[in-house]
């Protein structure tokens, strides 16, 4: 079931009054829990015209700029957007499960995320992730004690200004062939090193000469530098078809 619930700073969306909402995800008994979790002062108003099947609802009308901008770190877009948002995750249930639904939580946080980067593009606006805020500000904010819930993400939408400081050229544009020819051989040369010390150590394991333990140690770095360069031969062959 989903975990993520969304909180939502509302600034500029046509037909809805600025001010905080939420926009619970999941069943009834989801949206309770979290009701009674947040401050009783919220109001809980359904929107007028809201669809049924949608559980927004506003907490707080009222300018919510500047205490958007606030709780991401003091930047603009996340008051000068249409609208942006803090996705406040069921923290403790989900560790209670398991450890590792830590790391099924910001894979919940993603999607919602590359969701919204679709539909913000279809929308004719842009969006961004907000990797700096202040989560302790966001759950004072909404009146949250303790740590059932937590907020992993942030996000903001709004109209795109282009930065002209900000210049986009293809990948490794400032190569020239021959140097991209010797980087290539370079990145060749490395990948066949370490797939052959990682070979050699799958061998040393195979053997019994030293532990799983200690084995798959020095194995995780071998596989996430042969990831790496797998990934920057690649750009680069990709370069080298464009140009």
């Amino acid at each position: 079931p989903p975990r993520i619930h969304l909180a939502l700073f509302v600034h500029r969306v046509e037909d809805l009054a600025p001010g905080v909402y939420l926009l619970p995800r999941g069943d009834e008994g989801a949206a309770a829990a979290l009701r009674a979790s947040l401050r009783p002062e919220f109001q809980w108003d359904q929107p007028a015209d809201c669809p049924a099947h949608l559980p927004l609802r506003r907490l707080v009308e009222a300018d919510a700029r500047k205490a958007a901008r606030t709780v991401s770190c003091h930047q603009e877009i996340a008051s000068a957007s249409a609208f942006s948002l803090g996705m406040i995750a069921e923290y403790d249930a989900a560790i209670a499960e398991s450890p590792g639904a830590y790391r099924r939580l910001y894979w919940e946080a993603g999607l919602i995320g590359q969701t919204l980067y679709l539909e913000a593009e279809a929308s004719g606006l842009r969006g961004t992730g907000i990797g700096c805020f202040f989560d302790d500000t966001v759950h004072e904010i909404l009146g949250l004690g303790d740590s059932r819930y937590q907020s992993l993400y942030h996000f903001t939408v709004g109209h795109p200004r282009n930065d002209p400081r900000i210049e986009t050229l293809p990948p490794y544009a400032h190569l020239g062939s021959s140097r991209s020819e010797g980087t290539a051989a370079a990145l060749k040369q490395r990948i066949a090193t370490v797939f052959g010390d990682r070979e050699a150590l799958k061998g040393v394991m195979e053997r019994g000469e030293l532990s799983p333990r200690a084995g798959l140690a020095r194995l995780e770095p071998l596989d996430r530098e042969l990831s790496a360069l797998d990934t920057a031969f690649k750009a680069l062959w990709d370069a080298g078809r464009q140009g």
